[in-house]
């Protein structure tokens, strides 16, 4: 009898265990994928649109081939706010191949970013960061690219309660056809697309 009263009691600790602090919110798993998938791309496709070799970067190339360059541009969302993106990039390329890895500390800051889906509209305002490694080759950027997106943002949705999300997030990136594949957390959901 008093194995099955601490199963019992061990069953109702577990069960007060389940509140996860980092995600708030009555959220469905297609409506975490499509806010995530907004702020992914948008930090992805704008760092790696600002890399050297892609056009649009301030880049100061040192002796030795120290490259260094900071990234500061705002996109919009689908419906209205945008998100802000500043950070640096900086490493080595070899002076004649141009082969080498540069390391991305990026930071994107969610600002009323606005999207309806699955008839609610969210509006978001929150942070990530963007960390990872752009890899050169023969001086330009190699086609596959990978990055971590970490942070949090809150919401608002009408109809509906507001909530809160985290994202713990590793990317694939092509810098050729700009297709992303994500695996990680979003919202309290494993994600992969």
């Amino acid at each position: 009898m008093r194995a099955r009263a601490l199963g019992l009691a061990a069953l109702v600790v577990a069960a007060g265990c389940t509140t996860d602090p980092l995600n708030r919110g009555q959220i469905s798993q297609i409506q975490a994928i499509a806010l995530t998938d907004q702020i992914v791309r948008i930090g992805l496709t704008g760092v790696a649109g600002h890399a050297p070799g892609s056009g649009g970067a301030a880049i100061v190339l040192a002796p030795r081939g120290q490259v260094t360059f900071t990234v500061s541009y705002d996109q919009g969302c689908l419906e209205a706010g945008s998100i802000r993106v500043t950070g640096t990039v900086s490493g080595t390329l070899n002076d004649i191949t141009g082969d080498g890895t540069l390391t991305v500390a990026a930071n994107e800051a969610i600002q009323n970013c606005t999207m309806t889906v699955e008839g609610r509209r969210f509006v978001l305002n929150g942070s990530t960061g963007i960390t990872g490694a752009f890899v050169y080759s023969e001086g330009g950027p190699a086609a596959e690219q990978g990055a971590r997106i970490k942070g949090d943002f809150d919401w608002t949705s009408t109809p509906g309660d507001p909530g809160r999300c985290h994202l713990d997030l590793i990317t694939g990136y092509n810098t050729a056809t700009a297709q992303v594949a994500v695996t990680g957390q979003a919202c309290g959901y494993n994600v992969a697309f």
